[in-house]
């Protein structure tokens, strides 16, 4: 193990991680030097981990997931369990909680829990059969219970289990043969980051254009100065032209710009901190799609908050897969 690292067997504190007790079973780092292992106290089975998540996903992914779970199907009394995690982005967590009130009253087992993950919501719904080994009835009440959670969330529910709306957009752009750049202005390149951390980003981004200063978005999209002494650089009218001259300078079947205020300074009475445009243009068509963000919060809040927003509207725009 510790070869893999090139590292010296002698050394003392590597050693030292690869201790674990002369009885545990040991579970393999696939990540990392540390292993898992686990052991019985008192009757009661302990699983320890490395502190790293990184390393204690790749271990619970790699097997002890599987030992888990076999571990508590052996268990004679043990309640069948059925579970499912939707993402939700769009609406917080106090507003997805009143659209689910009531949900799984009535339904003997059943609890839905919610994790915000800023700036999306993860929705798990549990089914715990009453009966023992009852997968079949904890199945389908899961299952009714699904549907009658996207009813309530609509669209704000973007999908069950994983990935992530970022890789779900970059599946999408895949699949639809869809070429895409950005022109970003208070985000800095936190969407180009988001569309390209999938591995094959280059079959479907082009490039961007960060243009954080008025005579760059000029130069570098073309945007009229005219139109920012009209409107300004955090407007619907610069936005658009940022969307047009971006898909025109790496002509691209849809092009995204982001524009606003992310703060802590720089608002104004008409223009707050927090206040975002978002455009987004596509090859052949006149129109071009807007969207007005206006969130009160941290720096680093708008700026994610309106990267996601960018991704939606770009899902939005991608014909319906399958």
């Amino acid at each position: 193990m510790l070869a893999r690292f090139g590292e010296r067997a002698s050394a003392p504190l590597m050693l030292r991680q690869v201790r674990v007790p002369e009885s545990a079973r040991v579970h393999a780092n696939p990540a990392g030097l540390a292993p898992g292992f686990e052991v019985t106290v008192g009757g009661t089975l302990v699983v320890c981990l490395p502190g790293v998540p990184r390393e204690l996903h790749a271990i619970y992914d790699a097997g002890l997931r599987e030992r888990l779970v076999a571990l508590w199907a052996a268990r004679g009394d043990a309640p069948a369990i059925a579970r499912r995690t939707f993402r939700a982005f769009g609406l917080g967590e106090s507003q997805l909680s009143a659209r689910c009130r009531g949900l799984v009253d009535g339904v003997p087992g059943a609890s839905l829990h919610y994790q915000v993950k800023f700036p999306e919501v993860l929705l798990k719904l549990v089914v715990r059969s009453p009966v023992a080994g009852d997968q079949a009835g904890a199945d389908a009440a899961l299952a009714t219970l699904d549907a009658g959670l996207r009813e309530r969330v609509g669209e704000a529910c973007y999908g069950v289990g994983e990935p992530a709306l970022p890789a779900r957009v970059a599946a999408g752009l895949v699949g639809a043969g869809v070429t895409v750049a950005v022109a970003e202005s208070c985000t800095g390149g936190l969407l180009g980051q988001l569309l390209t951390e999938p591995a094959g980003a280059s079959a479907y981004f082009r490039g961007g254009a960060i243009t954080y200063a008025d005579d760059e978005k000029v130069r570098q999209l073309g945007v009229s100065p005219a139109t920012l002494a009209a409107h300004g650089a955090v407007s619907e009218a610069c936005a658009v032209e940022m969307a047009r001259g971006a898909q025109a300078r790496f002509d691209v079947d849809r092009a995204i710009a982001i524009t606003g205020i992310a703060g802590p300074s720089g608002g104004s009475v008409d223009k707050p901190v927090g206040t975002v445009w978002l455009a987004l243009a596509r090859r052949g068509a006149e129109e071009v799609t807007t969207k007005h963000l206006h969130w009160p919060g941290a720096r680093d809040m708008v700026r994610t908050l309106s990267a996601w927003w960018a991704l939606a509207l770009l899902r939005d725009s991608l014909p319906p897969s399958g």
